[in-house]
């Protein structure tokens, strides 16, 4: 979305060259997030949603970072096309490495020794949205810095058994990573690794997928 126009999204196709972007790292709210459609159309009702305040706030800082574009999963992908669900499933990996900046805002923490039992750290998605951006900085339930992933490295190390030293890291310990951390939906323990793994397929949620959590070493 372009920060600098209210309501705007705009697109990018993959010949375009894509400008400068921050993204945004977040837990859902059930019944509170703002949809593509919703975001598009701009009516009092979404202006009222906590999850279209959380883009708000995001855009804010963006504008102060100097940047003009921002991704927000929920109001960027127009989840009423199951090709571009599928699409964006298997490019998220991408986005988030490809961020100049990652914002990952923690609505459940309001001070700093709240940090690491946040619900963000038990989440399946937020795994690869920790490693994959170059910069990720912290904010608090009222948009305040908790301080980036580098100076709270030896926190999130303890935290999360990720060692700091994680490019060389075979796939088993890569995937027991993901121990004790839930997905909404069933499907997504799988998808939300596809980054991480370096794999791709065609997301369809209509399908059993079978899961086992490796053991960590």
């Amino acid at each position: 979305m372009n920060v600098k126009m209210s309501q705007a999204v705009d697109q990018f196709s993959d010949k375009d060259v894509v400008p400068d972007y921050t993204i945004l790292s977040h837990r859902w709210m059930e019944g509170e997030e703002v949809t593509y459609q919703e975001f598009i159309k701009d009516q009092e009702q979404t202006r009222s949603k906590a999850g279209y305040k959380k883009i708000l706030r995001a855009c804010q800082w963006t504008l102060v970072m100097g940047g003009q574009y921002l991704w927000v999963d929920t109001c960027c992908i127009d989840n009423g096309n199951h090709d571009e669900i599928a699409r964006n499933i298997r490019s998220m990996y991408a986005y988030y490495q490809n961020a100049s900046f990652c914002y990952a805002y923690l609505a459940d923490v309001r001070t700093h020794g709240d940090f690491t039992s946040s619900e963000w750290w038990e989440r399946g998605w937020t795994l690869q949205e920790l490693l994959a951006p170059p910069r990720v900085h912290f904010y608090d339930k009222k948009w305040r810095q908790i301080g980036s992933k580098h100076e709270l490295r030896h926190e999130i190390a303890e935290l999360t058994d990720i060692p700091q030293e994680v490019l060389s890291v075979d796939v088993l310990e890569r995937m027991s990573w993901t121990t004790g951390r839930e997905t909404t939906k069933p499907q997504d323990r799988a998808y939300c690794l596809m980054g991480l793994l370096n794999v791709s397929l065609k997301p369809n949620y209509e399908e059993h997928l079978p899961f086992v959590s490796p053991q960590p070493k």
